[in-house]
This record gives structure tokens, sequence and C-alpha cells, in this order.
């Protein structure tokens, strides 16, 4: 918790901020606001646009919190349709909800710009026991995609790695699973995965 101090000293107020102090996920210090001199109307125009760009940041995580609840939610009806027992709806839910974690991961170690779909297919491969390599190889240019096309896709690749390793090519020991990806441009010249 920050406290700040607003005094009286020559020619006016100043404002000292203690402790105001934000740290990234890996513990590096991105922003620290020690002591903002002389408070004029740069002082608080500095105040104010840091205040703006927190609110900016507080409404996004918001967003992006009541998105995932919404997925959630999708992700346990759609368990709870589907099984008829409780430790089979333990098994598909918590499978559903890994494998969102996963596709996660893959946006906040790119700063949620994008997840590449060859990371997404290894991490839901490997998850499941199959060996980068030896059992599968994710092949293909780098294709980047957005935060809610990573979500989905995502948990697509956990539904068709539940499928290979139960029923298909992954049900047996020494089969291999190729999967390969590429670009093709569409109409509209733009190219689509």
């Amino acid at each position: 918790m920050s406290s700040r101090q607003i005094t009286k000293r020559g020619c006016g107020p100043h404002i000292k901020s203690r402790g105001n102090s934000m740290s990234s996920a890996n513990g590096v210090n991105t922003h620290t606001i020690r002591s903002l001199g002389p408070a004029g109307a740069v002082g608080f125009a500095a105040i104010k646009q840091e205040n703006e760009r927190l609110r900016s940041m507080t409404d996004e995580l918001g967003r992006r919190i009541k998105s995932l609840v919404a997925v959630m939610q999708s992700i346990s009806r759609h368990a709870m349709h589907h099984t008829t027992t409780k430790d089979d709806f333990e098994v598909r839910f918590s499978g559903r909800i890994g494998a969102l974690g996963r596709s996660i991961d893959c946006l906040m170690a790119n700063d949620w710009h994008e997840a590449r779909i060859d990371e997404l297919v290894r991490l839901e491969l490997t998850t499941f026991g199959a060996l980068d390599g030896a059992q599968f190889s994710a092949e293909g240019p780098p294709i980047g995609l957005q935060p809610n096309a990573a979500r989905n896709i995502g948990l697509a690749l956990h539904e068709l790695a539940t499928n290979a390793c139960k029923h298909g090519a992954l049900s047996v020991p020494e089969a291999r699973l190729p999967c390969i990806g590429s670009l093709s441009k569409v109409a509209n010249d733009s190219a689509s995965a």
C-alpha cells in the first residue's frame, strides 16, 4: 500500500510516495515512483496519466477474467451433459481446464499477443505422455494465434489428443502422429491457417 504526503516546502507542495511498486510475473520491478519532486502541473499530470494507465489495465484484466469465467462455465456445462458419473465428469472437466491453462501459459509467455500453434500442439500431446519427435512431430511455418483463437484451438487440440490416445494413433506405443500446418491464401488476399 502506498502512502503519499503532501508538504509545503519552499516553492510549493511536494509529493512523496513510498512503496508504490508493481512487479511483473518474473519478479522484475517494472515501475516505481520514488519521489515526484515539486508538485506542479507536470507532477499532477504524470499522476493522472499513471492512474489512467492503471485503470485501463484493470479494466482489461476485468474483461479477461469475465471471459475466462464464461469459458469455464461453458466447459463445465459441456462436460456435465456428456458424462454419467461424477468420476467421468472430474476427468473431463479437469482435462479441459488444464488445456485452457496451457493455452493461457502460451499466451502469457508472449505477453498475451499470440500463441504459436506448434507450441499448443506440443503442450497438449506431451500432456498425454506422447514423446515429441518419437511419437509425434509438429511441423510447418510459425503460425501465431490471437488470444481467443489460441484458447479455442487449445481446447480443440485437447479433444483431438484425448481421442488419439483412447482410440487413434497414440493408443499404440509404436505409432507416430505427424501434425503439419500450412498457410494458404484466401479470396480476400489474406493468409489463413
